[in-house]
């Protein structure tokens, strides 16, 4: 009997022992992640300051920018007017370039305050500067020249050429418009100013002259078009553009058609 009580005690204290060693294994796992969970955002805090320290140089080295003077509108105008090359420079005249400014003027507007804190008080690109420069980028100008010429970056030169674009492909007044085929007094109107352009009345009852280009391109990816080979002239044998326009007597563009995706037609506009 006392044996047997011997062993129960033996046993309870077995089990004593036992849950002992059981609850400090599992304080020192508990101890274990909490100390590895403690490591990982020391690594992660770590992590974030070295990415700031980085980003802090390559804020210091960066270069300032670098602010031109704008052209003074009225000197370049009487610049142009005393070396009579106003129209050889921008291809038109001075009173058509200013209804052309007219037109698109407020589609050129841009922030005064925004441009003064950019260029630190050298003044913002003014809708005739704009007009300007993008007339001359499109008849083959390079921005090299320009940006030294109207005091503008490479990168500020092609936004506001494009800004140019669409504003004047949303120029209602600007828009290629066909004859209206209803509008007879118009047409024998038109008519009339092609005749009065030939010598003894050769063209007689033409509204229009119509002629056509392959403009060549470089051919498009698969991405850019669904029918790459659409673009190639078996005749030209090269890719391109074909082009059909028609012009009024004084050779303004009344009509265009240029057989092209949506897709590439958006990429070449925008």
């Amino acid at each position: 009997m006392s044996s047997s009580f011997m062993s129960d005690d033996s046993d309870s204290s077995f089990d004593s022992v036992l849950d002992d060693s059981v609850l400090n294994s599992d304080s020192s796992a508990d101890e274990e992640q909490e100390d590895r969970g403690l490591l990982r955002r020391r690594q992660q805090l770590s992590a974030v300051l070295l990415m700031r320290v980085i980003l802090q140089d390559q804020r210091s080295i960066r270069h300032e920018k670098w602010n031109s003077y704008r052209i003074v509108w009225n000197k370049y105008l009487q610049q142009m007017h005393h070396q009579n090359e106003f129209c050889e420079t921008f291809r038109m005249s001075l009173p058509t370039f200013e209804k052309l400014v007219a037109l698109v003027r407020k589609d050129l507007l841009v922030d005064e305050l925004q441009a003064y804190r950019s260029c630190k008080g050298f003044g913002s690109c003014y809708p005739e500067m704009i007009v300007a420069f993008s007339l001359r980028w499109l008849s083959g100008g390079q921005w090299q020249d320009l940006k030294i010429v109207y005091g503008i970056s490479r990168t500020y030169l092609l936004v506001l050429v494009k800004k140019f674009i669409r504003a004047v492909l949303a120029c209602e007044e600007l828009a290629i418009k066909l004859p209206d085929n209803n509008n007879m007094d118009k047409l024998k109107k038109q008519a009339a100013q092609f005749e009065s352009k030939t010598s003894k009345s050769v063209f007689r009852g033409c509204v229009g002259v119509l002629d056509g280009i392959l403009v060549k391109i470089h051919a498009p990816t698969a991405k850019e078009s669904e029918n790459v080979l659409a673009y190639f002239s078996g005749h030209y044998k090269c890719d391109g553009l074909n082009v059909q326009a028609m012009a009024d007597h004084l050779g303004r563009f009344f009509f265009l058609l240029l057989p092209l995706e949506v897709s590439l037609m958006l990429m070449l506009l925008l």
